[in-house]
């Protein structure tokens, strides 16, 4: 129950793990090279698994959570074709919950950061199939269903050529819209994502992240983590996103592990400053 705010909450969800026990590289890739956390309930676990969408899903609609942004950002075809079929997994278990689970929708954007326009408009063709064919799973944000348009500077104020969509722009770190704000009206919208190092006090969203790191692994950069500070992060953007009471709250994420945003519940496999 939302007793002191009525914002709609989202929030991310990793579509490409998979058990270990599958031989294919990306599979191994995924949970051995990228983290150094393991989930507490189900171990390595696969994305499409069945009683983990029905748990996860149940659960996330009796805290209070709206919908999940689907991280299609990587290439909805991408590791083979696994992270389609997992998004296929979701959108099924969604259908089968009905109202006990939270609505879905997509974060991409992959075509159109290599400046391919027509890779782009195909894959909002195959997110408005989705939408369509699932409508009553679908998340609906200003009337039309929500894309996260996850990319670079010169792309947040795209828009979908059909106008299927309410686009709404994100970035590694939402930071990295802050010299745009006004030229694309993010001042009002605000960052749908990725790491909320900032926040638009005045658009529609409050954003938060529990902490990020992905100085551990192959995906290094050099942006600098972002301390947990022993969960002091998390519970104070939540203190302030109900005190603010945007429209729109958005947590990232559930189980993104690799980047280290994740609140899923995990056992720590080496010391990480800041969660103990």
């Amino acid at each position: 129950m939302k007793e002191y705010y009525s914002s709609a909450v989202g929030m991310w969800y990793t579509v490409w793990w998979d058990s270990q026990e599958k031989d294919e590289f990306y599979y191994n890739h995924h949970w051995g090279k990228e983290t150094r956390v393991k989930p507490v309930k189900f171990g390595y676990y696969a994305t499409d698994d069945e009683a983990k969408l029905e748990y996860d899903f149940k659960m996330f609609k009796r805290w209070g959570i709206d919908y999940l942004i689907l991280d299609d950002t990587n290439d909805h075809y991408a590791d083979g074709g696994n992270i389609s079929r997992h998004i296929d997994a979701c959108f099924s278990m969604a259908r089968k919950l009905g109202d006990k689970a939270p609505k879905l929708n997509f974060a991409g954007g992959r075509p159109l950061i290599n400046g391919n326009t027509a890779g782009m408009q195909a894959e909002l063709d195959i997110f408005a199939a989705y939408a369509a064919g699932y409508r009553e799973n679908t998340f609906f944000w200003k009337g039309k269903p929500l894309f996260v348009n996850f990319n670079i500077p010169k792309n947040y104020g795209y828009q979908d050529a059909d106008g299927r969509f309410t686009m709404r722009p994100a970035a590694g770190h939402v930071s990295e819209g802050w010299a745009y704000q006004y030229k694309y009206g993010i001042d009002k919208t605000g960052m749908y994502g990725w790491v909320f190092d900032v926040q638009y006090e005045k658009s529609e969203i409050h954003g938060i992240s529990p902490g990020f790191s992905r100085s551990h692994n192959n995906l290094g950069t050099s942006v600098p983590p972002i301390s947990r500070e022993n969960g002091d992060r998390f519970r104070n953007e939540w203190l302030a996103a109900v005190k603010r009471k945007p429209e729109m709250i958005v947590i990232s994420s559930w189980n993104d592990h690799a980047e280290e945003t994740g609140i899923e519940a995990v056992e720590l496999l080496e010391s990480i400053p800041g969660r103990g």
